[in-house]
């Protein structure tokens, strides 16, 4: 996003590179990890895999893992 520091999924420009691809891929992977409550699905994602992308996280029992995959609450839930 360019009016804020927001990171959301959309529209992106890389570079068609190795890297890119793998990132865009392992993302992508995330498709069939999507945890049963609400988590805005590959807004949701995003966070989780750039955290690990750039290493502030370990793949597995991360803080940010450990809650993203424990949401279970609905969408229509607005006081979990």
């Amino acid at each position: 996003r360019t009016w804020n520091t927001e990171i959301a999924a959309g529209n992106y420009l890389v570079t068609n590179s190795e890297a890119a691809r793998s990132f865009l891929v392992r993302w992508a992977q995330y498709e069939k990890e999507i945890p049963p409550g609400f988590s805005s699905a590959d807004n949701g994602a995003i966070h989780l895999h750039l955290i690990r992308s750039v290493n502030l996280e370990p793949e597995k029992n991360g803080t940010c893992g450990q809650k993203y995959y424990s949401l279970t609450e609905p969408v229509t839930n607005l006081d979990p």
